[in-house]
């Protein structure tokens, strides 16, 4: 987190957490956002946020600017969201789950 704050000029974000929360929240948001948008330019075979994607929308239509629209963020989403592998999901579903293993809540939850 030091070397993003600084990168970024977040100065007000410190290590102590509760007296800088709301600003460690907003330079959280602020680099995911960033990620979002990198994965956003990759997935359109973009350099910078000045290049036209590698295959624009052809359609002039609010449908089909729609359409295209929701295929890119489909293939964000399926690069996102890591499904588990089989042989996790059969480890949960066989193994005699007291919780501890699995589930990383706090404590008395």
């Amino acid at each position: 987190m030091y070397q993003l704050k600084t990168l970024f000029n977040h100065r007000n974000a410190s290590s102590k957490v509760f007296d800088s929360f709301n600003h460690l929240e907003e330079l959280i948001r602020f680099v995911g956002e960033a990620h979002i948008v990198k994965l956003i330019l990759k997935v359109c075979g973009m350099s910078s946020i000045d290049d036209v994607p590698e295959h624009p929308c052809t359609g002039t239509s609010k449908a089909a600017r729609k359409e295209y629209a929701n295929s890119i963020w489909r293939k964000v989403v399926d690069i996102i969201w890591l499904l588990p592998s089989s042989e996790e999901v059969n480890k949960v579903v066989e193994a005699d789950i007291n919780g501890d293993e699995w589930c990383h809540c706090s404590p008395g939850m």
